[in-house]
């Protein structure tokens, strides 16, 4: 009796040591093997790497080389590239790999977090915007791979009827849409403001930049198709569970469509425990773990990818746990204003308006409003970014359900002024909608992440719940985690590199963790820092920017559960 455990305890430690591969033919040796690899598999697992080689094919082999250098059994994978690497290549090289029945989101964003796939160095890189419109292109990926025993994962897009197709030929699984990044410059040292557009090309190779072509404007998506995109999500989760809701939702957007209605749309119709996280403006390219859903998506055009995470109804072992963080990087700055005059261009998806100030009857023209913050920050002695943050109160249904009054939030970049307008990016503003000026603040984000890293220590440590007590093979531990941090962060922001990574690799060190730097990090507001407003009825606020969203993954095993 001793013997046989003594053997298996030994094969247990041979069998850790394989790589994924090798790890999988050992699995069909006997049954003991199997039986030892099934044990060996039955916690959660997440890998990610990171490679900056400039070869694309070498970066993937890199990246892939060390995800599966430990015994893993994919169940879903995350791949987030520099726009000098081909989306759709990139798709077709990790799908060769790990298989074309899970799925697979490929994301073009505007940086990566990861530990180098080669060195073990955790490296926050942020591109240039101006590579986008130079000779220099930036080249990077960052591969996250997850293994999820007791939930389902699929890929599930956001689609509408396509004039003309995109992708290659033949390629049933593969949309390449625009993909652009915009800044502003708001400058407080004249009576006008500056705006700095860069627009960039497409993911594909051999892609144009969209900015001499003067495309790129954002489209919003129909209701219809946002409505069938929410009804998609709760029939996948009610086939494979006994939930018609799912326990969470990434979302990747396309830079060309405005995401705002589709996310006080999900966040309707989501239940608050369904954890919803992502990045509104990127360029993305999929493969789902269904071959009939990928086959049909070929005929639209795709507009948001989620990547849904579900209760698996056939098999549970242990509790999986999202817990969510969020840093706050804006400071509000001064008065309330009520929108009027408002005028929508659809065109370019801006906005323009007047305003008076909340309680006053004096229209204030765009002008008026600047020599107002003007004199709200004249001690004030960096220049720092200014948004406005909407009050919106509207009704929302999906189907034929009976439209529900909902209060929603919504930054709107400063665009501009003149002597008659306001002028901001985005659509959605009403006449009567209350706003207020807010300013990028790298000290409300250093006490924020101060914040974060409580919390996540609280989470390490167990504080205040019992389902956090046990040891060794019965404690709940972090197996992983992903970060969504605004572009306007990063080293430029804080005066120092790897800030934002910091509250989670100071937590759990050696812990696997990818992250993006993106343009619109979305959280929705299940968590007390995101700081929800006094007032009746829910708020609906999942968009946001200077901010950075931590998504940390744990497990319990069944003992600790019961």
């Amino acid at each position: 009796m001793g013997v046989s455990l003594l053997n298996e305890d030994l094969l247990h430690n041979i069998l850790t040591r394989l790589p994924a591969l090798s790890f999988a033919s050992a699995t069909c040796v006997s049954k003991t093997w199997n039986s030892v690899s099934n044990r060996i598999l039955s916690r959660p697992k997440l890998s990610s790497a990171l490679s900056l080689n400039p070869s694309p094919n070498d970066a993937v082999n890199e990246v892939l080389h060390k995800i599966l250098s430990e015994p893993i059994r994919p169940h879903f994978a995350i791949v987030n590239l520099a726009v000098g690497f081909g989306a759709s290549k990139i798709l077709w090289l990790v799908t060769k790999t790990l298989g074309s029945d899970i799925p697979v989101i490929v994301s073009v964003t505007n940086g990566i977090m990861g530990r180098d796939a080669l060195t073990g160095e955790f490296k926050e890189v942020k591109w240039d915007a101006d590579a986008l419109i130079s000779a220099i292109v930036d080249e990077g990926i960052v591969l996250t791979v997850g293994y999820l025993p007791g939930l389902k994962v699929e890929a599930i897009p956001l689609q509408r009827p396509a004039k003309v197709e995109l992708g290659e030929p033949g390629n049933h699984a593969t949309h390449t849409c625009v993909f652009y990044f915009l800044w502003f410059d708001v400058t407080l040292s004249s009576t006008s403001l500056v705006l700095i557009a860069v627009e960039g090309g497409r993911c594909d190779d051999d892609a144009v930049s969209c900015a001499v072509r003067g495309e790129g404007h954002k489209k919003t998506p129909q209701e219809p198709w946002i409505d069938n995109f929410v009804m998609d999500i709760k029939e996948y989760s009610a086939s494979v569970s006994s939930c018609q809701f799912p326990v969470g939702i990434m979302l990747f957007g396309e830079a060309t469509s405005d995401m705002e209605l589709l996310l006080k749309k999900l966040d309707y119709a989501m239940p608050m425990d369904t954890f919803i996280v992502g990045n509104e403006r990127g360029s993305v390219v999929y493969r789902s773990g269904n071959d009939y859903r990928s086959i049909c998506d070929n005929t639209k055009d795709i507009e948001a990818v989620a990547l849904v995470f579900a209760q698996d109804k056939d098999r549970s072992s242990g509790s999986i746990r999202f817990h969510i963080a969020f840093s706050n990087g804006v400071s509000t700055v001064g008065a309330r204003y009520k929108a009027d005059s408002v005028q929508t261009n659809f065109d370019v998806c801006s906005t323009r308006l007047m305003a008076r100030r909340e309680g006053q009857q004096e229209l204030l023209d765009g002008q008026s409003i600047l020599l107002e913050l003007k004199n709200s920050m004249e001690n004030h002695i960096q220049r720092p970014e200014f948004l406005i943050r909407v009050i919106k109160h509207r009704k929302f249904s999906i189907g034929a359900e009976k439209p529900m009054p909902r209060k929603s939030i919504a930054y709107h970049g400063v665009l501009g002024v003149d002597e008659e307008y306001l002028y901001v990016d985005g659509i959605g503003i009403k006449k009567g909608d209350i706003f207020q000026f807010y300013h990028s603040d790298p000290n409300a984000a250093l006490v924020s992440l101060t914040v974060v890293h409580d919390v996540l220590n609280n989470i390490k440590m167990g504080k205040n719940s019992r389902r956090f007590m046990g040891d060794g093979d019965n404690s709940i531990n972090v197996f992983g985690g992903f970060i969504f941090a605004c572009y306007g962060r990063g080293e430029s922001f804080f005066g120092r590199h790897d800030v934002d990574s910091s509250p989670f690799l100071e937590n759990f060190p050696g812990v696997p963790l990818g992250g993006i730097f993106c343009c619109g990090e979305i959280v929705r507001p299940c968590t007390p820092l995101i700081g929800q407003h006094q007032g009746a009825g829910p708020i609906s606020f999942c968009l946001h920017t200077y901010g950075t969203v931590y998504l940390v993954m744990s497990y319990a095993p069944p003992s600790v559960e019961q």
